[in-house]
């Protein structure tokens, strides 16, 4: 039944015109430019499809600026994943890792994929074929991916607007494997002090 479901409600999209197109990406800019930071909580399933279960995680997103993000894993597991600027810094059970995306290519354009999932400026996003689907709730973006490095790491993103004010609500990430990433963003906070110290390295 709840496959069933799932179907139903992502066949009620339909393709976007290009007027719609044009309206759409006015909507989710102006939106993105109505804050500075973002703050929410996040919830996240996981469907490894090789051993048939989904993994459950949730935790704290931080957004500031247009090139600082702080994904916060704190259940069941934590770990820690920062954009800051060129850097990346990927943090999980004291194994830190950090990479700068300006010698890294494949890592610049994952972080430009990250970074347009929160704040809809996917204009730059060369390295994706996107399109634009609509039904009464949510502006559906799609993103299928061209290389096959990033295709390694992700074949697909569907990111889910709210079509009244423009702001991400989900995100969808398939693997070529099956597996798929379903994010859940809620409870917002626009435009609250976050600390600069949320980004460091």
């Amino acid at each position: 039944m709840g496959i069933v479901f799932v179907l139903m409600a992502q066949s009620d999209f339909r393709k976007a015109t290009e007027q719609e197109k044009i309206i759409f990406k006015e909507l989710i800019s102006k939106a993105s430019s109505s804050y500075t930071t973002l703050k929410c909580n996040f919830f996240q399933e996981k469907n490894i499809s090789i051993l048939d279960e989904t993994v459950k995680s949730e935790g704290i997103v931080y957004l500031k600026g247009q090139d600082k993000i702080c994904w916060l894993y704190q259940k069941p597991y934590a770990y820690k994943f920062v954009i800051n600027g060129d850097r990346i810094l990927i943090d999980n059970d004291n194994n830190r890792n950090i990479m700068n995306t300006e010698n890294n290519k494949l890592f610049a354009d994952i972080k430009k994929l990250i970074l347009a999932t929160m704040n809809g400026k996917n204009e730059n996003l060369k390295e994706f074929d996107q399109s634009y689907l609509i039904n009464n709730q949510y502006i559906l973006i799609s993103m299928i991916a061209k290389s096959k490095e990033i295709k390694s790491m992700m074949s697909e993103v569907k990111m889910y607007f709210d079509k009244k004010s423009g702001i991400i609500e989900t995100i969808e990430i398939f693997e070529e494997s099956d597996d798929k990433t379903i994010i859940y963003l809620k409870d917002k906070q626009i435009n609250i002090p976050i600390k600069d110290e949320m980004f460091n390295f």
